[in-house]
């Protein structure tokens, strides 16, 4: 996505709009009437407050195709050029999230890299970016919670089990490759990645399929995993302000239960066992700083840990594949 999204303020959005966002995550194109009638709110009030949202860009609905293989990169930056480096990842069409964080690395990178072209970006392009020192990459093995599936805690659980229905929820990469695509497909896709919320009726006049094929197309293509479209909202927003990386490392045998164990939190965005002597990585959203060192140091996740590296993320350049207003 080239729009930028994300809003300048930092104050929270009111409990209401805040409902009508997480609703969004959860089915980003789900009907005001049917997020009004799960959420137990006037239609008319939930489609002025959801519009609102979605016009100020507050919340990006994004649509995408199912990522192939995703790869972490953390990069060592020379001194003042995070920025830069930051910016220069952000623009690259196979970056998902780009964030500048606290201590080493400066910047880390969430992209879209099959592990046949792992050899070109290492010893290729990732050189060529301006003021770098150093990277590192840590190809994902499992993503056991991506943000796609983040629940803040504003939503019950019978809330969001009627907005899924019977859909599947939506992975970003997690499972077998996407099915092949045709003309047809591509030309759905490329209409929803600019707005993932545009109706039956003006896709199908901006493909010229009918609209029985578009909603049958689109169904499919979200059933099967191979398009994903979410809600795309700074955490500030939903009252969580600080936001951090944490790399985990625990014993061998426990990976798995640690890493499914840390995605059931509601502050936890994104869990990924990766390649690395840090086994598991984790991008969570905060209340507060206080919040943080209670979740890194008390939580029951940590039994079978053996040691947590944590740094805050100090800005945001892409999430979700969408350019944020700092990376603008």
């Amino acid at each position: 996505m080239s729009e930028i999204f994300g809003a300048r303020r930092r104050r929270p959005l009111d409990r209401l709009d805040q409902r009508i966002a997480c609703a969004l995550q959860v089915d980003g194109r789900a009907s005001w009437r049917f997020i009004a009638e799960v959420l137990g709110e006037s239609e008319r009030t939930v489609t002025r407050r959801g519009t609102k949202l979605v016009a100020d860009r507050a919340v990006a609905i994004a649509a995408r195709p199912r990522a192939r293989s995703n790869t972490i990169v953390g990069a060592h930056c020379e001194l003042g050029q995070s920025r830069i480096v930051a910016r220069a990842f952000a623009q690259r069409g196979d970056s998902f999230l780009v964030h500048i964080l606290t201590g080493t690395p400066e910047c880390v990178v969430l992209l879209d890299c099959p592990r046949e072209r792992l050899g070109e970006l290492v010893f290729e392009e990732l050189p060529g970016v301006r003021g770098l020192i150093n990277t590192f990459t840590q190809p994902v093995l499992r993503q056991t919670h991506t943000i796609s599936r983040w629940r803040p805690d504003v939503l019950n659980d019978d809330e969001v089990r009627a907005l899924v229905g019977d859909r599947r929820d939506e992975s970003d990469g997690d499972g077998p490759a996407a099915t092949t695509r045709d003309k047809a497909d591509d030309l759905l896709l490329q209409a929803l990645g600019a707005d993932g919320r545009r109706s039956v009726d003006e896709l199908s006049r901006l493909t010229g399929l009918s609209d029985t094929t578009v909603r049958r197309r689109v169904e499919r293509m979200r059933r099967d995993g191979d398009l994903v479209i979410r809600a795309i909202v700074e955490p500030a927003l939903l009252g969580l302000p600080v936001e951090a990386v944490v790399w985990v490392t625990a014993k061998p045998t426990e990976v798995e239960s640690v890493a499914r164990e840390l995605g059931r939190s509601p502050f936890a965005r994104y869990v990924s066992v990766v390649v690395g002597d840090r086994q598991i990585i984790a991008i969570v959203a905060m209340p507060s700083e206080a919040v943080l060192y209670e979740f890194v140091t008390r939580s029951s996740w940590l039994g079978n840990v053996h040691s947590v590296d944590t740094a805050i993320i100090l800005e945001t350049y892409k999430r979700g594949g969408a350019l944020t207003v700092t990376g603008n």
